[in-house]
């Protein structure tokens, strides 16, 4: 819901400015006439966005590159907060390897596995190769094998990680909620190995994360429940030239925010939430 929230958001916000500019240069009618917002969404990004071309990959083989839509167009401050660029790679027996790049609001990550008991775990899974049952190829319809891989092409500023705390039981034909505790680190390190190369985050310092908000699920039933959300408090300008040893009391601070009423919760209690989202900010920039 929340990635639906934020691409709706993203839209209006495109088709705003889109309108917005037409009238200021003459030719915005719709505009004018109070029809801004009903510019075609199609202009927005529709299915004759996608390119495709072709790279040299490793070991200077060929590679079929397709893209859904380029990261850097359309720019708002939902995309400039929690934008960033996936890289799948499907390899086939007896084809050129594909590549599709999308843009990201949020990973969603699997944690019904009992080897998922940590976040880490569960961003492993995430980036492994994936082996495809029986795949075809769409030219012979002949069953290969086939193997799925994501790495991250361009990181946020903002990483969204979306545990999957609802699972389907085909015996019952329902959701069951996942309430086993998912450990997830103050500061997140994001593996090299997650990346497409090294010149995606150059240096240690921009693949670290700190923990910014965590959003807990109460209840068991997908469609009802409650939702409260711990955030971190922000650091003052004032205070911004100061060393990061020396702002470490204030940045524990957290604040609960449970419908209208808000209080100071320790760290510890915020680190041991049946966490249903999670919200990191890159720590060069926070």
């Amino acid at each position: 819901f929340l990635t639906h929230v934020l691409d709706v958001l993203h839209e209006e916000i495109v088709l705003f400015n889109r309108a917005s500019t037409r009238a200021l240069d003459g030719d915005g009618l719709r505009a004018r006439s109070g029809n801004a917002i009903n510019v075609e969404r199609d202009e927005v990004g529709g299915a004759d966005d996608g390119a495709e071309w072709e790279e040299v990959g490793k070991r200077g083989r060929g590679v079929v590159v397709r893209s859904s839509h380029h990261p850097d167009t359309e720019r708002t401050f939902v995309s400039e907060l929690f934008r960033g660029v996936l890289r799948s790679e499907l390899r086939r027996a007896s084809a050129k390897p594909s590549v599709t790049k999308e843009p990201y609001l949020c990973l969603q990550l699997e944690i019904d596995k009992p080897v998922v008991r940590e976040l880490s775990d569960a961003l492993r899974l995430y980036f492994e190769p994936e082996s495809l049952e029986g795949y075809k190829l769409e030219s012979t319809a002949q069953a290969v094998e086939a193997k799925k891989h994501f790495t991250i092409e361009a990181l946020p500023r903002i990483l969204v990680l979306h545990l999957k705390r609802f699972s389907f039981n085909p015996a019952t034909g329902t959701l069951s909620k996942i309430t086993k505790r998912i450990v997830y680190p103050e500061e997140l390190y994001v593996q090299p190995s997650f990346l497409v190369s090294s010149s995606v985050a150059p240096t240690k310092e921009d693949r670290m994360y700190v923990l910014s908000a965590v959003v807990t699920h109460h209840g068991v039933e997908l469609a009802g429940g409650h939702y409260t959300c711990d955030v971190r408090r922000g650091q003052s300008s004032r205070d911004a030239s100061t060393s990061l040893d020396a702002r470490l009391d204030e940045r524990a601070t957290w604040v609960l925010c449970d419908d209208s009423k808000l209080r100071r919760e320790s760290t510890e209690n915020v680190m041991h939430r049946q966490a249903y989202l999670l919200f990191y900010t890159r720590k060069s920039i926070s």
